[in-house]
């Protein structure tokens, strides 16, 4: 599989050693997964196990249209996704077929009508259904600033940030969301652009890896 790789994108905001020592007490609840991440992404690089990119935490580039379905399995976490400690894993069972469509979902629904029906926020059906004044004040504001977010992405497509889209691959190379970067996700969806940058969490063990690069069709240059 022949990855190239681009220089554009700056690595995602995993902590190194030195900043888990120095910042200890914020990590103390997270600490010992991030810890044992960077062990597991030590032992990536030295080839003790297999993975088809050379850094867990290196994002790549994907295509939003590929982006088919949501994790919804309740038997993995209370939402419904794999968990931080499964990344960089290869899993076998039934997630991938549970997915829930990503454009039946409400906020896809929600963001088409507004940016494709041209609906107005005030006159969504989620909106007409809120009773307080701030409940109403606080969903236009939150519209605003998924305005912004559009029309930042129109212009400059998605670059790379913390909340950039996290995927799973199913035994059908279908993409799944995980977790983060829902938003994005299904606003370049509506936009019609052909990329954007995504982190694999979790790789379903039935899946050809020589498909893979029909998925992944660049990798962001670690600096």
């Amino acid at each position: 599989m022949m990855i190239q790789t681009m220089s554009t994108m700056p690595l995602p905001p995993y902590p190194s050693t030195m900043e888990l020592v120095k910042n200890l007490r914020q990590y103390e609840n997270i600490g010992t997964l991030y810890i044992q991440n960077h062990i597991r992404n030590w032992q990536l690089q030295r080839g003790r196990f297999r993975w088809p990119i050379q850094s867990l935490f290196h994002p790549v580039y994907i295509k939003p249209n590929a982006v088919v379905g949501m994790m919804s399995d309740k038997s993995l976490s209370k939402r419904g996704n794999f968990l931080m400690s499964k990344l960089g894993s290869f899993q076998d069972g039934d997630w991938d077929q549970t997915a829930t469509a990503l454009n039946q979902c409400g906020l896809y629904l929600r963001f088409k009508q507004h940016f494709v029906d041209q609906v107005p926020w005030e006159e969504l059906a989620d909106f007409k259904q809120l009773n307080s004044p701030a409940q109403q004040q606080a969903f236009l504001t939150r519209g605003r600033q998924i305005d912004e977010l559009f029309f930042s992405l129109k212009e400059h497509g998605c670059q790379w940030s913390p909340d950039i889209l996290r995927v799973n691959i199913g035994r059908d190379g279908q993409v799944i969301r995980n977790s983060r970067g829902l938003h994005r996700s299904i606003l370049l969806q509506i936009l019609g652009q052909k990329t954007m940058p995504a982190y694999i969490h979790v790789i379903h063990k039935a899946f050809d890896m020589s498909q893979l690069d029909k998925i992944i069709f660049d990798q962001a240059k670690p600096h």
